[in-house]
């Protein structure tokens, strides 16, 4: 395929998303997916806030296709400003890195007011606080254990056998977050890892292309510039763990000696056992499958082994987690892709476009139409990419809460290193000068309006929920009697500590018995508080829509 085509499949395929993505919108509102009931968080903040997003990638689209058109008329040559750059050296990246990592302290702080979001950070950062105090699981005290159904977390299982409470997730993020839980800064990692992502990706950027100034760094500031990465940073989520070992690994492979390919395995066995083994294992099955085709056979037997004893260990590992109590089964999650299951894969790659800059997914595209000129180790990531893609269609349920597409995050390096060697077919097909301006556009449109949008959709949405958990915290009682009936997420509002310790333990109210009732008023004589989901809502909180007038 030639450039000029990959191009205008790019510019088609943009169009067609923007198109998607603002009739998908349309199709949540008049389906009211979008009216707080349920588990519906991702239906409503696409539905809030992705059209503009969606209509800058339809411009960006446009203003390509007509560059392209001005290239043919009036044909532009020579050399572009951006080839007169310098290529990344380590003091610029270092710089970078630190900047990446003070904005998204900054993030943590002052847009996600420091509140894990979803009960899936809530759960990381549980069992990060049994790590840290040297344990794998709390023994709930015996007078709260009769009321353990009411006060355990989402995502927190509770053996009636043993007495104990753990997370249901696998242990290496958590055990990543325990030292900074220790020293008093459990938020710092995520921004670290961060930070250490673009240094990853900017010595894997050197390894691809060691000649080369712009694609170098058309990657760093690709993934630098995402909304995506930036916001995602600034949570409690393991993805950026994902994330940088993904990218840690990729560097260690592209090394080429012994002592990396070793070093590289650790770090994927680690990488397995992060939160769950998908995202590393999708990312790392190409070049696996590289390895064997090329008959590399000690690698082979060397990965076989590493890999073979890690899954073993990580299985067993969620055996354990996984009481009987529990139910389903690891396997119950996924199931066969309906026709529904595929409109909502449709929406979440559109995330990929809008959540990035909006040249981003367009050059994605493009190096995508044109396999057989990318690299082979560009060729590796974008089948891990497409394997990442295709896995999650047969999972049928939303992400629920995320910035993005979290489940394609760990994949974020993958597809900035593709976009940047997407750039040079597009500055074939338009011409140089009108290619880097367009870039140039991009990055400014991204760093002056789309990320800042972002931010501040993103604090407006937080807000309410880190407001009521703060509000729980700083009762003046040591039990409070939660209701959240009529509340969207009030199942969340119960967050005990593992130790109950800190701030008054939550008893959720429709759980508990009259009797409980009457057994926690003479435990704890005068400080047992109710508290009503008026209170809640004043703080706004939302109704369920079914409790809506």
């Amino acid at each position: 395929m030639t450039n000029r085509r990959a191009v205008q499949g790019g510019i088609l395929l943009a169009l067609l998303m923007a198109a998607f993505g603002l009739v998908a919108r349309l199709q949540i509102l008049f389906g009211g997916l979008a009216r707080p009931h349920a588990t519906n968080i991702f239906f409503r903040l696409y539905a809030l806030y992705e059209s503009p997003f969606l209509l800058v990638i339809a411009l960006l689209a446009i203003v390509t296709a007509l560059a392209m058109i001005g290239r043919q008329r009036a044909p532009v040559t020579g050399d572009s400003w951006l080839d007169r750059r310098s290529a990344p050296n380590t003091i610029a990246v270092m710089l970078l890195a630190a900047t990446v990592f003070v904005v998204t302290v900054l993030v943590t702080h002052f847009v996600l007011h420091d509140y894990a979001f979803s009960m899936d950070e809530f759960s990381a950062d549980f069992q990060a606080r049994l790590f840290a105090r040297g344990t794998y699981e709390a023994a709930l005290p015996s007078f709260w254990r009769p009321f353990a159904f009411g006060l355990t977390p989402v995502f927190i299982d509770f053996s009636t056998a043993s007495g104990t409470w753990h997370s249901v997730y696998l242990p290496v993020y958590s055990l990543m977050k325990a030292p900074f839980i220790a020293l008093g800064q459990p938020t710092l990692l995520n921004p670290l890892s961060a930070g250490l992502s673009i240094v990853a990706i900017a010595f894997v950027a050197r390894r691809l292309w060691p000649n080369e100034r712009l694609r170098p760094w058309l990657a760093i500031a690709l993934l630098a510039t995402s909304s995506e990465f930036i916001v995602t940073s600034g949570s409690a989520y393991s993805m950026p763990a994902h994330l940088l070992l993904n990218l840690v690994w990729l560097w260690l492979y592209l090394r080429g000696d012994d002592r990396s390919w070793l070093a590289a395995l650790v770090v994927g066995g680690l990488a397995l056992g992060l939160h769950n083994p998908f995202p590393h294992a999708l990312f790392v099955a190409p070049f696996l499958v590289r390895v064997l085709r090329d008959r590399r056979w000690k690698r082979v037997a060397s990965a076989a082994v590493v890999y073979g004893i890690a899954s073993v260990l990580w299985f067993f590992w969620l055996r354990l987690a996984y009481s009987p109590a529990a139910g389903g089964g690891l396997l119950s999650v996924f199931g066969t892709p309906t026709l529904q299951v595929l409109w909502l894969h449709a929406i979440n790659v559109s995330l990929l476009f809008t959540w990035q800059a909006p040249i981003f997914g367009l050059l994605v595209v493009v190096a995508l139409l044109q396999p057989r000129k990318l690299e082979t180790p560009l060729i590796d990531l974008a089948w891990g990419v497409l394997l990442t893609l295709a896995f999650y269609m047969f999972f049928p349920s939303t992400q629920g809460h995320g910035w993005g597409y979290r489940y394609a995050y760990q994949v974020l390096g993958s597809l900035a290193l593709l976009a940047a060697a997407g750039a040079g077919p597009l500055r074939e097909a338009l011409g140089r000068r009108r290619a880097d301006l367009l870039l140039a556009a991009s990055f400014v449109v991204t760093v002056v309006l789309l990320l800042p949008l972002r931010l501040t959709d993103t604090e407006r949405f937080v807000r309410p929920f880190a407001a009521g958990a703060e509000f729980l915290r700083t009762r003046p009682a040591d039990v409070l009697i939660v209701h959240g009936d009529s509340i969207w997420y009030g199942r969340d509002l119960v967050r005990n500590d593992p130790f109950l310790q800190g701030q008054p333990v939550i008893v959720q109210a429709s759980v508990l018995t009259p009797l409980g009732r009457v057994l926690l008023e003479r435990q704890y004589p005068g400080r047992v508080m109710e508290v009503k989901d008026s209170e809640l809502l004043r703080l706004g909180m939302t109704l369920w829509a079914s409790h809506q007038f």
